[in-house]
């Protein structure tokens, strides 16, 4: 599903994004789930996608217009875990052991590492001025417990999300939003793959986009204009995930005058959960502006302004309430 709508989204940049994909992408290794990064073209989208479900690269490199590659599930590329101190934590609570001065050089070894700083802060959706200054006390042979501290801090917050987020549930919604995409395939085509399942059939969305690329490219077109016009499946799949991510949600806060007339949709019920239930426990996970930006990249103003996540995320005034139905 994510290599399908990275797809449909470069060529619809300036349509409103799906905030809990958004957020999942924020969340992930882009290179690791992209085998280098984001796809350039639909060409790219189509290998990587067969690589990332267990397709060697020989394989298909040797016929280059097989639209039915082998898929191999268990050597497919998994997603990432984005934390990076479950495991730590994890093994002390269950092991039973007091904590060594091992453990807590471990500790710091792991939240001072450059890699995980820019990872930690790329989730969070930090500028590279603030991750400057998220790495800066690293540097310094005297830092203060306050500064080991306040990295600690930043860990928890942003790894919170990933324990709040509701990942079956995404996985649900993921699973329906396809559902829907396969129906609206089936009934404008006589193609017997829009039964096929959603592994397979992305496989022949994405392939049939590549081929309108190549022909577009051998005509000197404009591609994104062709594939707007002739790739059918990837153009009615963008049609339903801003169908269904923009599809408004039934919420409630109660006698709350604050929440009253606010909003959420099926597109960020998930990040609605998080922010809800969180802000009745903690403050966290509490959004960035920067990533409040980002995962509600091209809303509209209004939404924005009425948004439940964006208004319990930025107003620290209402932290604490919550509900949804």
């Amino acid at each position: 599903m994510v290599h399908l709508y990275v797809a449909c989204r470069s060529l619809y940049p300036n349509d409103p994004v799906w905030p809990d994909m958004g957020h999942f992408l924020q969340f992930q290794d882009l290179d690791n789930l992209f085998l280098g990064g984001l796809p350039g073209s639909m060409e790219e989208a189509y290998k990587k996608l067969l690589l990332a479900s267990g397709v060697t690269a020989s394989s298909f490199a040797r016929n280059r217009r097989n639209a039915d590659p082998e898929l191999n599930s268990e050597k497919a590329r998994p997603v990432s875990n984005p934390c990076m101190l479950d495991a730590i934590f994890a093994f002390w609570m269950s092991g039973g052991e007091f904590m060594t001065d091992d453990m807590i050089l471990n500790l710091v070894g792991v939240i001072s590492d450059p890699k995980t700083v820019a990872q930690k802060a790329r989730q969070a959706g930090l500028s590279p001025k603030d991750e400057a200054e998220l790495s800066k006390p690293w540097f310094k042979p005297d830092r203060p417990m306050t500064a080991i501290l306040g990295n600690l801090t930043f860990y928890i917050m942003t790894e919170s999300s990933d324990l709040y987020f509701d990942w079956y549930s995404f996985a649900e919604s993921c699973s329906k939003m396809w559902d829907q995409i396969r129906e609206s395939l089936r009934e404008h085509t006589d193609d017997e793959n829009a039964s096929s399942v959603p592994n397979i059939m992305i496989v022949h969305i994405l392939d049939e986009a590549r081929k309108c690329q190549w022909l577009a490219e051998e005509l000197k077109q404009d591609v994104a204009t062709s594939l707007r016009q002739h790739a059918f499946g990837l153009v009615r799949s963008w049609e339903v995930f801003q169908e269904r991510s923009r599809k408004g949600m039934k919420v409630s806060f109660g006698k709350n005058e604050l929440l009253k007339d606010t909003k959420a949709w099926f597109g960020d019920q998930q990040l609605f959960r998080v922010t809800s239930k969180a802000l009745g426990e903690s403050p966290y996970p509490h959004m960035s502006r920067a990533l409040v930006g980002r995962v509600y990249k091209n809303w509209p103003e209004d939404d924005l302004q009425r948004s439940a996540v964006i208004r319990m995320n930025l107003y620290p005034a209402l932290r604490g309430i919550s509900g949804a139905s």
